[in-house]
Order: C-alpha cells, then sequence, then structure tokens
C-alpha cells in the first residue's frame, strides 16, 4: 500500500494573533494586545493593515492608562535608554544618561545592540559599573545587518517604555525611537553630544529623497555616512519645527 503524502502545511492565518489581541483588548490588557498585535504584524505584513488599525486602538487604551500612572510620580514612569552601540565607548555615554533618570527616582533600563564587528559583550569599562547600579540591559546582536530592524522590533515589543532616550542621532538608536512610537506610543528624546557629520567625514546632512535614490544597502549600520547624514538631518528639522 503506498504510503500517503504528508499533509500540506496550513496557509497563514490571522486567527492566532488576532484571537489573542482580541482576548487581550476584552481583558483590558493593553500591553498583551500590543504584543499581539505587534507579533502578528511582523510574522504577516501581509495582513498588515489588519493588525496595525487594532494596534493603534490597543496603543490608543495604553497610552491613556500610563498616563494615569505616570501622573503618581517618577517611580510609576518607565525609561528606556536606547544606546547607538554597546560594545564600544558609546554605551558610556548612554550610561550616564540612564544613571541620572536613576537619580531622578524612575525605572530606567539600558537598550540596544552588539555589532559583531565591534563585539559581542558590555562595554568593558562599564560592566561593573552597571552591574552595581542594578540596570537592566536589554540586548541583540546584530549578526545579519539587514534583520536589524526585525530584531530591533522584536526587542522594543518586549520592553515598553514611557520615555525613551536616544544616545546619539545614528541609524541603530534612531529606529529603536521610530519603533517604540509605532508600537507603544512612547514620548522620545534624542541626546546629540558630538557633531555627528564630522564622525561620518560629511559637511551637509542628507535629504530623505537623496537617500533614497543613492539607497543601496550600507555596510556598517552604526558608521554609515549616508545614514549618519539622513539621521543628523532629520533631527535639524525637529529643532527647526519646535
Amino acid at each position: 500500500m503506498p504510503a500517503s503524502a504528508p499533509d500540506p502545511a496550513p496557509a497563514p492565518t490571522r486567527s492566532i494573533w488576532m484571537r489573542q489581541g482580541r482576548t487581550c483588548m476584552a481583558a483590558r490588557d493593553w500591553a498583551g494586545a500590543i504584543r499581539a498585535y505587534g507579533q502578528g504584524l511582523l510574522e504577516q505584513p501581509l495582513l498588515g493593515m489588519h493588525y496595525a488599525a487594532n494596534l493603534e486602538r490597543a496603543r490608543t487604551h495604553y497610552r491613556q492608562e500610563r498616563r494615569t500612572i505616570n501622573q503618581q510620580g517618577p517611580a510609576h514612569t518607565q525609561v528606556v535608554v536606547a544606546a547607538a552601540e554597546l560594545s564600544h565607548n558609546a554605551a558610556g555615554r548612554a550610561f550616564t544618561l540612564a544613571q541620572q533618570y536613576q537619580h531622578l527616582g524612575h525605572p530606567v533600563a539600558l537598550l540596544g545592540s552588539h555589532f559583531p564587528q565591534w563585539g559581542r559583550e558590555l562595554w568593558e569599562p562599564i560592566r561593573s559599573a552597571v552591574q552595581k547600579a542594578q540596570l537592566p540591559v536589554h540586548i541583540s546582536v546584530a549578526e545579519h545587518e539587514p534583520r536589524y530592524v526585525e530584531q530591533a522590533f522584536e526587542l522594543v515589543l518586549q520592553h515598553p517604555a514611557d520615555l525613551v532616550h536616544l544616545s546619539k542621532p545614528r541609524l541603530p538608536p534612531v529606529v529603536i525611537g521610530l519603533l517604540y512610537k509605532l508600537l507603544w506610543g512612547s514620548a522620545v528624546l534624542v541626546d546629540i553630544d558630538d557633531e555627528e557629520l564630522c564622525n561620518a567625514c560629511e559637511r551637509e546632512p542628507i535629504t530623505l529623497d537623496g537617500l533614497k535614490r543613492r539607497w543601496i544597502w550600507p555596510s556598517g549600520l552604526t558608521g554609515s555616512p549616508w545614514l549618519t547624514g539622513r539621521c543628523r538631518s532629520a533631527m535639524a528639522a525637529r529643532e527647526d519645527s519646535g
């Protein structure tokens, strides 16, 4: 008797994440709903319009709830400091910012990536200080840079925050900030301690249209002159608009 053919793999459906999201919404678990709809958005982009609409509803409820909680004081406002890179000296600046929030009484975490060309461990000069400060550190390793946004999405989805402080206007933390706005509706601040264009050996920022005309996937997200120029241009636009 011939062996029967294996059953075909089921076609992707939106039932799992949609069902989970609706269950969370019914229970007023807004954070759980955001995680469910966000995961669906990541895994099933073809159904993005459906997930995005539900995500927006969950995010609105979540922010309303968090605003009431935030009014109780600094201890009830979760802060995340996003570093440009956590394996070299850019981590030092982010750690200093995180310490300031700790001193103000906020629960705070350090968040960012390791890019293997720089290393796979927290920058050595701050390791013991981070441990002594009992500072949570959330890290992803960017083994394959074209997957960076996907990894950052997953990282942000797991760690909600009311306020996100980006350390340096470089592409990795800017992506983190945009994702926090999308997923959690967080307030986002940007710390600019150096003129990043000088570090990239550029004189002028590049516009978004200019980047689109010249775009290829860059090697080295932490030091690409084009992307550094675009990030600095975006920061300048925000400064001009107040």
